[in-house]
């Protein structure tokens, strides 16, 4: 199991060129991601650990509540995060030398928190009457809103503004572990399905308060004003929007299936997703290390980029390939020896979710790697917001014909949607470029 408190290693709207920061900061800028992938990497090893263990206690039904909880959780973070890992972060780090504006600072983004577990409250129990997974499993539900608000009040943005993570990096690792130790421990029957994300808001606390009072022991403590609490919503606007459709569009299939189907089919699909998603994870780790990398080269040597571009190009295509084949071959014997008796059927969604592999690390080389160092930021945010809709749709339509099959056919036509959708922004940034040469020759 992976504790949901876990920030995002440093992406595309927190780049920085390495290359060029002086030999202490760059030093500190190493420290630093080494404390979060060994947090990530953590959690990563826990969720493994785990895995075998829960699907075979808790069965296909009780583990398809689970999965389904679990992507309800993951849309509550997109809320209650509202963009402020990065927007937050920038702004501690920008005024961590004046102590006055960072009390304002804390204040607005932790006042404006509290507001938005308010609004997830009432979404939550507005899910237990619409939702009929969670109508007839409300243990779960709560158990996914107490570990979303533990999380959310972490202040992580506090400690990346100010480039000191060695401390609530230890406390974190310390905490998965113990939550990890604690669900071989406690969880012996289907019954006890809601304690997984019941054990993470537990121990998430064991986290969150030693941060806190970290926190305000260094910042003054200063009440939100209305003034404050509109400014952090209109700081974190953009992000939040881009992070929301961001969950929609890639961990919100299994809650889309529970509302046409039972936990036994999000079971199905949701254990097969875990498998690709696991994968996929890869790409993007790869991706966050080569960004500040491309967004250099875009700057400086654009025709060494493009050179770069099309070597990931190719290295997504024949990888994605090779995994392809390994996975329609494999599919069968992987999911028997990981997940046991009884989830057979996520053999065939597993066969199809891997032709989604090659499109995801092609979206990331197009998008992460190229758009976004071009700066076209609100090019990208229009793909995401559409991806977001347009599986939302396909994918209600599709689960409620063909259930776990047909949703995983819409994560692969929204995959390959994003794509097409993709090239042809790249292709317009290749002939602005190429009109741009041009005139500088003439």
């Amino acid at each position: 199991m992976r504790l949901p408190v876990t920030p995002p290693l440093p992406d595309h709207f927190a780049s920085q060129r390495y290359g060029r920061l002086p030999r202490l900061q760059r030093h500190t800028v190493i420290k630093n991601t080494a404390y979060l992938l060994s947090l990530q990497v953590t959690g990563m090893l826990a969720s493994l650990i785990t895995l075998p263990y829960l699907t075979r206690i808790l069965g296909p039904e009780q583990w398809g509540v689970l999965i389904a909880s679990l992507v309800f959780n993951a849309l509550l973070l997109a809320v209650l995060d509202y963009g402020f890992t990065y927007s937050a972060t920038r702004s501690v780090a920008q005024c961590k030398q004046d102590p006055q504006r960072l009390a304002k600072v804390v204040a607005t983004v932790n006042g404006t928190k509290l507001v938005l577990i308010g609004v997830c409250a009432l979404l939550t129990v507005a899910s237990a009457y619409l939702v009929p997974i969670f109508k007839d499993n409300p243990a779960y539900l709560m158990a996914a809103f107490f570990s979303a608000a533990v999380s959310t009040l972490c202040p992580w943005w506090y400690f990346q503004g100010i480039e000191r993570l060695r401390l609530p990096a230890v406390i974190g690792i310390v905490s998965q572990i113990a939550a990890t130790v604690s669900i071989f421990i406690l969880i012996d029957g289907p019954e006890h399905g809601w304690m997984v994300l019941g054990l993470s808001g537990l121990f998430g606390l064991f986290f969150t308060v030693p941060t806190l009072f970290i926190l305000y022991r260094r910042v003054q403590f200063q009440l939100t004003t209305w003034a404050l609490l509109i400014r952090g919503l209109k700081d974190g606007q953009s992000l939040f929007i881009e992070r929301l459709f961001r969950t929609l569009y890639s961990s919100s299939n299994a809650l889309i299936l529970a509302l046409f189907t039972g936990p036994v089919q999000v079971g199905y699909y949701g254990s097969a997703e875990k498998l690709v998603k696991a994968v996929k994870q890869l790409a993007t780790i790869v991706s966050r290390a080569v960004y500040p990398r491309m967004c250099a080269l875009v700057a400086s040597d654009l025709a060494k980029a493009l050179r770069v571009r099309r070597l990931l190009q190719f290295a997504a295509v024949t990888g994605g390939a090779i995994i392809i084949v390994v996975g329609i071959l494999g599919a069968e014997p992987a999911i028997r020896f990981i997940f046991g008796s009884g989830y057979e059927p996520a053999g065939t969604v597993l066969k199809i979710l891997v032709l989604s592999v090659p499109l995801s690390a092609l979206n990331i080389v197009l998008g992460t790697l190229w758009v976004l160092p071009h700066r076209k930021d609100k090019a990208f945010v229009r793909v995401t917001v559409s991806a977001g809709v347009f599986n939302l749709l396909l994918a209600g339509l599709l689960s409620a014909q063909y259930a776990h099959v047909g949703i995983a056919w819409a994560m692969v036509a929204t995959e390959l949607g994003v794509l097409l959708y993709l090239w042809r922004i790249v292709q317009r940034i290749d002939g602005q470029r190429s009109t741009h040469s041009k005139a500088r020759l003439k």
